[in-house]
């Protein structure tokens, strides 16, 4: 008997989930068709053609907004200020003004400065001009900045100033744009999906050199990197906030690996600066307890740093014929840990 329950049972389940099949096929079908539509509307747009609304009523908008972040060089911009939304193509047609927060861009066609623009809520679909979005709208109010205590709104801020600085920098919503020798570098937002996804923004300038900083900021983390201008290619990968010596002959970097309990890894990674290369000459870890402050690196002259942290002493980084490392941290304890 027993086991005739048990069969019964399962037999129920198997029926139970085969009904819920058709439906889950249906879900599927919709947002394909929605991909579909989206792709139509990027692609097939000119400047007699109107965008064609997409329908989703009676449907789940968090599922599709889901499905939009993953469809390739789909880009989710965070807008902080007046969008100017055309019909098509083309600053001769009909336009409305939005002030939506979020919405998702597609470039139309490669090197085209029009995309195709979509609300999170889907009530406004038409075309953008890139050039037409205002540094307000990206950057927003740098004090609410400062107090949503976001790591990339922070590190905003600082992009903004340089920008406002140097007028071969410029920002356009999603794109930083840098003029250099007459030709514009640009990084363009890539939302491939917010986990594969990246967002540049640039953190230093160094004119002297023909160098950017940059940061890349990923779904759970970020990463900078100095770029060359010249040569239009990354020289030095994965670091953080680079110190240079007063001649630039050396660069030094803390670099954040993970914090387990009350301790924080990091990385000390020293390069020598060649012709514009950066070829690592010293890599090792250290770990401090987060409630150590780090008060500053400085340069106490072209082959001796200082990485300060307060009352509880330092790490000296001498340069010879060899780099010493001296370490005068306490010695962390069992009780660190918690």
């Amino acid at each position: 008997m027993k086991i005739f329950l048990i069969l019964s049972l399962v037999i129920i389940c198997l029926n139970c989930t085969n009904k819920k099949a058709p439906e889950n096929d249906s879900v599927v079908n919709e947002i394909a068709t929605i991909e579909n539509k989206i792709m139509e509307n990027k692609t097939s747009a000119n400047n007699t053609t109107n965008v064609n609304p997409i329908d989703i009523n009676n449907f789940d908008i968090r599922l599709i907004n889901s499905k939009i972040g993953s469809i390739e060089n789909f880009i989710k911009y965070n807008n902080k200020d007046i969008l100017t939304v055309y019909k098509n193509k083309s600053k001769e047609s009909d336009f409305i003004l939005i002030n939506h927060e979020y919405v998702f861009l597609m470039q139309t066609d490669e090197n085209s400065n029009w995309f195709y623009l979509i609300t999170d809520d889907f009530n406004t679909q038409g075309y953008i001009y890139l050039y037409d979005i205002s540094e307000i709208s990206f950057y927003g109010e740098p004090e609410a900045n400062l107090k949503n205590g976001n790591y990339y709104r922070y590190q905003q801020n600082k992009e903004h100033e340089i920008v406002k600085q140097y007028t071969n920098i410029n920002r356009y919503g999603p794109l930083l744009s840098v003029k250099h020798k007459n030709k514009a570098i640009n990084f363009l937002d890539k939302n491939n999906g917010e986990i594969t996804g990246k967002n540049y923004l640039l953190l230093d300038y160094y004119p002297e050199s023909n160098e950017i900083l940059v940061m890349e900021q990923y779904w759970e983390s970020a990463s900078m990197f100095i770029y060359n201008l010249d040569a239009e290619e990354y020289r030095c990968e994965r670091i953080e906030t680079p110190y240079f010596n007063n001649e630039k002959t050396y660069m030094l970097s803390i670099i954040f690996i993970e914090d387990i309990g009350t301790l924080i890894e990091y990385v000390l990674k020293l390069f020598e600066v060649d012709d514009g290369y950066y070829n690592e000459i010293y890599h090792q870890k250290y770990n401090i307890n987060r409630k150590w402050s780090l008060n500053g690196i400085i340069w106490i002259n072209n082959s001796t740093a200082y990485i300060d942290y307060e009352k509880k002493g330092g790490i000296t980084v001498e340069i010879g014929n060899t780099v010493n490392v001296k370490n005068s941290l306490p010695s962390l304890s069992w009780d660190d840990l918690f």
